[in-house]
């Protein structure tokens, strides 16, 4: 192999070096951030505002991240929002399935009307919501992993 050629392969080599090393780097530092959610009619996507959040990189450090609640969020307009499917449906996916998750939805009339709503827990069917007419819905999504806990918020127009 000529002095040429030597240098050609370990310049390719080099390069591959430099991307197998960044895709680690992505993947793990990926695994160290909290999942996002999208929710989405079949039609149109959006992504939930993520609200407040623990989360643990399992080593030295921690991301602790504090906002205000899902009616302070949608009073303030932080919130994107989404109509359901022709049949009253919505499909939640998050980026990395969580170990549990539950769903609390509040009416807008209950932000207008209570300076603290409380609250209805929905149930859901898989990753699928069902979402009730003729209302407007402000959701939030409670989601828990081994590394943490996160809350999601985002609203629903029938």
């Amino acid at each position: 192999m000529t002095g040429r050629n030597r240098r050609v392969v370990m310049l390719v080599l080099a390069v591959m070096l430099v991307a197998v090393l960044s895709v680690m780097v992505y993947k793990r530092s990926n695994r160290n951030s909290p999942p996002s959610l999208k929710v989405t009619n079949g039609r149109d996507t959006i992504t939930a505002t993520q609200g407040s959040c623990i989360w643990s990189n399992g080593h030295s450090s921690a991301l602790i991240v504090d906002t205000g609640g899902p009616l302070e969020m949608y009073l303030n307009e932080e919130l994107a929002g989404i109509m359901p499917d022709k049949d009253g449906y919505i499909t939640l996916r998050f980026s990395r399935l969580p170990d549990s998750y539950s769903v609390i939805v509040y009416t807008e009339d209950d932000v207008l009307k209570a300076e603290h709503a409380f609250g209805t827990l929905l149930h859901a069917s898989g990753n699928q919501l069902s979402i009730p007419d003729d209302v407007t819905w402000i959701v939030s999504v409670q989601a828990s992993w081994k590394q943490g806990e996160c809350y999601y918020c985002f609203y629903v127009k029938s």
